[in-house]
This record gives structure tokens, sequence and C-alpha cells, in this order.
């Protein structure tokens, strides 16, 4: 009898271990291949992004609208990250200028989108295994689940996301009364990423008469090129919603390796 009481607890004790594996070897594969997908190869390429921001959505008379489109050339190299912005780029920029001083309520879709571009940014689209090590630093390993994606099989893994994995500002956090926040990452068998997305909602208060809800879902996809890790699309959708009123705002990049490309509509599943 105590022979077979060992033998169901050595059962017992092996199924917990290769449970546990099996949770953890897909976010191994992960760092395994964020640590691969580390190349230096020159790349250039077109960044593309439009967007729509929309203040007072939910009040016809005060509701206004802004847009945001522009493309401009990427290239990391030995020499570093450089931004190109074309003639006609440079030229739609000084109408526009001109237009917002004549009637500051005129929407400038290309200095509103040349605003948000940036060096961090445009640096994690060309590499973007260190920014996807960073948020999982953050991150706490909820599960992984088999799935197949575009025939072939995959892995997701869901993480859950604390505050301050969106919100840098500590002081702003001071704020937030209630929050929920998940990442999921899809890879394929040897942990390269395939898509990401992150999604939140939070509420909170600031004095006594303001009062804040939002959300938010971020898309991403991404691919190889000369052993490096590309975020090639994002999409994402955006409501902030206070006293004074709802906003939303909704837009979608596309990282281009020649100058046929255009913006597409990105789609996901899960």
């Amino acid at each position: 009898m105590l022979g077979f009481k060992i033998t169901l607890v050595g059962i017992f004790i092996i199924t917990g271990l290769l449970s546990h594996n099996a949770i953890a070897d897909g976010l191994t594969d992960l760092h395994a291949a964020l640590e691969r997908l580390n190349g230096r190869k020159p790349i250039t390429a077109y960044y593309e992004t439009q967007f729509l921001q929309v203040s007072d959505a939910d009040d016809e008379d005060d509701r206004k609208e802004n847009n945001g489109l522009v493309r401009v050339q990427l290239t990391d190299s030995e020499q570093g990250l450089q931004v190109t912005y074309s003639q006609v780029v440079m030229d739609k920029i000084e109408v526009e200028s001109m237009q917002k001083i004549l009637d500051e309520e005129t929407d400038t879709p290309t200095l509103n989108a040349v605003r948000d571009i940036n060096a961090t940014e445009m640096r994690n689209l060309l590499s973007a295994s260190p920014s996807l090590k960073r948020r999982i630093a953050k991150a706490e390993f909820v599960k992984e689940e088999q799935l197949e994606f575009e025939g072939q099989a995959a892995r997701l893994l869901t993480f859950k996301l604390p505050l301050e994995a969106i919100i840098d500002d500590k002081k702003t956090r001071q704020y937030v009364s209630k929050f929920e926040g998940k990442y999921s990452i899809l890879i394929d068998n040897n942990g390269v990423p395939l898509q990401s997305k992150t999604t939140f909602k939070g509420t909170g208060r600031a004095f006594v008469i303001l009062s804040v809800k939002a959300n938010s879902t971020n898309y991403n996809r991404y691919q190889i090129i000369d052993n490096r890790l590309v975020r090639v699309l994002n999409e994402y959708h955006r409501e902030f919603s206070s006293t004074f009123g709802d906003n939303l705002e909704t837009g979608n990049s596309l990282l281009i390796l020649d100058q046929k490309g255009s913006i597409s509509e990105l789609a996901y599943s899960w």
C-alpha cells in the first residue's frame, strides 16, 4: 500500500512538472527568438500612417475632427536612424502651416501626422525585438493556447498588464481607480512573433468634478527581414470619455519596403 501511495505521488509530481513545462515552453521560445532576431543589416522602408481624431463625439454642435496622413522614408544603418521627408511632404507642411495661421480651426493632416513621428517609435518599427522584451518584462504571464494561423500551427501567449505598463507617469496613475490590461502575442513553432494585441480599459477621477473613462485596442503584425524583427502593420482604436465630452481616435500604419505599397485594412480574430 505504501508503494502504491508513493507511485501516486510520483505521478502527480511528474504530471505537474510536465504541465508547467508545457505552459512555459512558448514563453521560453519567445524569449529565445527575440534574442536571435537582432539583425543589424541596413534597412530602408517607407512608413505611411493615417488617423482620425474626433473630439466631443457626443455633441454635434461642438464635434471636431482632425485627420492625419503622411509618408516618410526610414533608413536604419551603421550611421544610425534617418527619417527623410520628401519635397512633396515639405511643400504640404508649408501650405498647411500658412492655412493654420489664416484659420486656426482648419484641418492640417500632414502637420498632424508629422508630430507623431519620433526616433523611439520609428526605431521600434524597424527593430521590434527590444520593445517586445520591455513589454513582456512588465507583464504577468497567464496562459498559452494552441491555435492555427494562416494554415500553420501557432501558439497564443496571454499576459496581464499592470497599470504602469500603460501609464508611465506615476502622478497620473494616482487618479486611476480601476484598470484592466491584457497583452496577447501570437508566435509560431519557433517562438517568432507573428501578431500582438494590447487592450486595456480603466476609470478614474481627478479632483471632484473630473471623471474619466478610457479604453484602447492596439494590434500589430510582424515580419522577419534580414534577421531583424520588423513591425509591418499597426491598427488602433482608442476611446476617452470625461465629464466634458467623449473623444475617440482610430488609425493604422504600414511599413512598406517599396513605394508601390499603400495602407491596407487589418484584421485579427483573437
